[in-house]
């Protein structure tokens, strides 16, 4: 397996560039993308209910190692916030038409 893993990154390396595209509207920081922020959004939520879901489960079943996983989650929630509600914002007031 690390003879393979050699092997991927040297051919890499050797490989030359990939010819670019045309730049998407995002690229150029005039416009964010919504599938970023409906993404962000949707982890976000789902963050949140997996690490109630587990602490309520390792409460309620006596299990440490669930509420650990639920605490910890939670700790990714925190992280997410912060980005998430601006872009919960900016997805709302967004003109759709």
């Amino acid at each position: 397996m690390l003879g393979g893993g050699i092997a991927l990154a040297a051919k890499t390396i050797k490989s030359p560039p990939a010819p670019r595209a045309n730049s998407s509207r995002h690229s150029s920081g005039a416009e964010s993308s919504v599938l970023d922020a409906v993404k962000l959004v949707a982890a976000g939520l789902g963050c949140a209910l997996l690490c109630v879901g587990c602490l309520w489960w390792g409460v309620a079943s006596g299990y440490l190692s669930v509420v650990g996983i639920g605490v910890v989650g939670f700790g990714l929630f925190v992280g997410v916030a912060p980005h998430a509600v601006p872009a919960t914002r900016w997805l709302l007031q967004r003109d759709w038409s």
